[in-house]
């Protein structure tokens, strides 16, 4: 611990005695598990199943010798990597477990997810934290895919005095900080933010385009002009679906070309997939 004090990482780095046969972590929390001598480690107690119990989806154990490929996949691991004399396993996603990219589920609006792992709640997993009954706390535009959950909330500046408000994504499995951009207003809303395992689409400006930003670091990699003032964006096909309220047009998600727009008579409508 002093040694750890000394780098000036004490409380993002802790120190744990442990017998090997149970490691003190919740099942699909850990990112990454990391073993010199796995072997070692294994003729101590550690059992492959505990390291792949508390591993999230997606997670993987680096380690040096002691365990084959055989082993492994037996145990559940899926992708098994080898470079120089360091060795990574992934645990995959589980095959029941589902997304909500959208406000309400999917394109066709029904509210009903496919997760056949979901079920009542029986403990809570992690949190952010929470102010008083007094302040303005408000969440819009949450949705998740990929292992990751995205949101857009109002945040206190250190004195306590200001709310900003910032486009925030975490990891869904135990609430780590990816990365947060900060935004001028609330103008992203429910229906017009879509994710998918790669990217996340929605407005960034008032009144401005829809933008298509990297799921992993929030990095803008493709703007949709002509998509001012969106009001719901769906993913159909390869195309994005995007109304503004008084017309709708198709765009080819990748190139952001605009396919075709019908330009509306009257108020605002609603369209769906499904």
């Amino acid at each position: 611990r002093a040694f750890i004090q000394s780098k000036g990482l004490y409380g993002r780095v802790s120190v744990e005695q442990s017998d090997m046969k149970r490691l003190p972590y919740a099942e699909n929390l850990v990112n990454l598990v990391v073993a010199e001598d796995l072997g070692a480690l294994l003729g101590k107690g550690l059992a492959l199943k505990e390291v792949f119990r508390v591993l999230t989806p997606h997670g993987a154990l680096c380690f040096k010798g002691g365990a084959d490929a055989g082993k492994l996949k037996a145990t559940g691991f899926g992708e098994v990597r080898t470079s120089g004399a360091w060795t990574v396993a992934v645990k995959p996603r589980p095959a029941e477990m589902d997304d909500w990219p959208y406000f309400d589920y999917g394109p066709e609006g029904g509210s009903v997810s496919k997760d056949m792992l979901a079920g009542p709640m029986t403990s809570l997993r992690w949190r952010i934290p929470m102010y008083s009954k007094h302040c303005r706390d408000v969440v819009r535009g949450w949705v998740s895919a990929g292992g990751r959950m995205f949101y857009c909330r109002s945040v206190f500046t250190p004195d306590g005095l200001r709310q900003r408000i910032f486009l925030t994504a975490r990891d869904a499995y135990n609430g780590q900080l990816l990365w947060r951009k900060r935004v001028v207003s609330w103008m992203i809303g429910d229906r017009n933010v879509l994710a998918t395992p790669d990217r996340l689409y929605l407005p960034l400006e008032p009144k401005g385009p829809v933008v298509a930003l990297d799921a992993a670091t929030g990095g803008v990699v493709q703007t949709y002009e002509g998509t001012g003032g969106c009001r719901q964006v769906m993913l159909v096909n390869g195309k994005l679906m995007i109304t503004t309220g008084s017309d709708t047009g198709a765009f080819d998600v990748k190139s952001g070309r605009e396919v075709w727009r019908q330009r509306g008579i009257g108020g605002p409508f609603v369209f769906a997939e499904g």
